[in-house]
């Protein structure tokens, strides 16, 4: 609950700070990946592209929509590059749906 609140003010990189040092002393931080489509939907695609980049051992599982809606997001704000190399990285089979959003920037 910490790490969304952390999140939702504006505070990625209190977030990911926070995870690191749990991480550290063994504690398992697992926060929804509802946050990222939240911070997506604010306007805030890096952030949500940091937060997954930062945090990819202690996100819940992200399907292809939610990989689809950061990927998005980042087209829309002009980050192509973020975006094509994002679902690679992450090893997601992208859809119809995300290339729409790569050819539409």
């Amino acid at each position: 609950m910490l790490v969304h609140y952390l999140c939702m003010e504006n505070n990625v990189d209190g977030a990911l700070i926070l995870i690191n040092e749990l991480n550290k002393n063994k504690f398992k931080v697992n926060f929804p990946v509802d946050v990222i489509g939240l911070l997506t939907a604010q306007g805030r695609p890096l952030d949500a592209y940091r937060l997954v980049m930062g945090a990819q051992n202690d996100l819940s599982s992200m399907n292809v929509v939610d990989y689809s809606v950061l990927v998005d997001g980042l087209c829309k704000e002009g980050n192509i590059d973020k975006a094509c190399n994002f679902a690679g990285m992450m090893g997601v089979r992208l859809n119809v749906v995300t290339y729409n959003s790569l050819f539409n920037e």
